[in-house]
């Protein structure tokens, strides 16, 4: 009896202590190559009509389903920027109407460094 009392006063001791844990903040880096459902280079580039019809809607359900999954597990602020700029100057690659609002996200024109940013 006095083990399982230990056991269970340590767990939750243990559960205070992770909910007491800061909540990590998540940088999210894509790139449109290896989407869900991207599978020919026009599909990527800002100069073809499939860009638009179907590299930007795939890339903003992934980068939207991957929101989803860092919330439902915990994350704290959750921020969003291309790997290495998307090429397309104008406008991000993200459609940001359809954009989940749990995360905040930081528009490129130029490649992302690793070592600077």
């Amino acid at each position: 009896m006095y083990l399982m009392r230990t056991t269970l006063a340590l767990f939750a001791a243990t559960l205070t202590l992770c909910a007491q844990a800061p909540k990590p903040k998540v940088l999210l880096i894509y790139d449109m190559e290896g989407l869900s459902g991207v599978n020919r280079q026009e599909q990527t580039s800002a100069a073809s009509p499939e860009y638009r019809s179907v590299g930007r809607v795939r890339l903003t359900e992934d980068v939207n389903a991957t929101i989803r999954g860092l919330a439902a597990g915990g994350a704290g602020e959750i921020v969003v920027t291309d790997g290495h700029g998307s090429g397309n100057s104008e406008e991000p690659d993200i459609l940001l109407d359809q954009f989940d609002n749990r995360a905040r996200f930081e528009f490129r024109d130029r490649p992302f460094s690793q070592y600077i940013d």
